[in-house]
């Protein structure tokens, strides 16, 4: 597992919360995760600061893709399909159910734990609603 700082029994509780509510084990991790990056966002950096892999992530990228929450950069770069965030409801909601899913679990500490191991310090400010 990629956090061994003492919130690792984090990630195992957000599994189950996206299994219900999507459907997929990962989606609720990774769209939290890509709420919180500067954009470009792609899938090898974001599977390698989650500890997935990137073909998981790619797949969980291209279903945020579809709804509209993100779009690609025009040219791929490096072979890379970068994308950035669009504003849309499902960014807050996800944030919120990390966030919800692990006060509940831990308490509201490992909350910054949290984010400042997936994009090293405070997530950037949500994209597509109010808080």
């Amino acid at each position: 597992m990629k956090y061994e700082s003492g919130i690792g029994h984090v990630r195992p509780l957000l599994a189950p919360v996206s299994r219900l509510i999507f459907g997929k084990q990962y989606r609720l991790e990774v769209a939290a995760a890509a709420s919180a990056l500067d954009d470009p966002i792609w899938s090898r950096r974001l599977a390698q600061l989650l500890g997935l892999a990137e073909n998981q992530v790619a797949g969980e990228l291209g279903r945020l893709v579809e709804i509209g929450a993100l779009t690609e950069f025009p040219e791929a770069h490096d072979r890379r399909k970068l994308y950035q965030l669009a504003s849309h409801p499902i960014w807050p909601f996800v944030r919120d159910l990390a966030e919800k899913t692990i006060r509940d679990a831990v308490g509201e500490g490992a909350i910054e734990d949290f984010w400042t191991e997936i994009c090293g310090g405070a997530p950037r400010a949500i994209v597509g609603g109010e808080r």
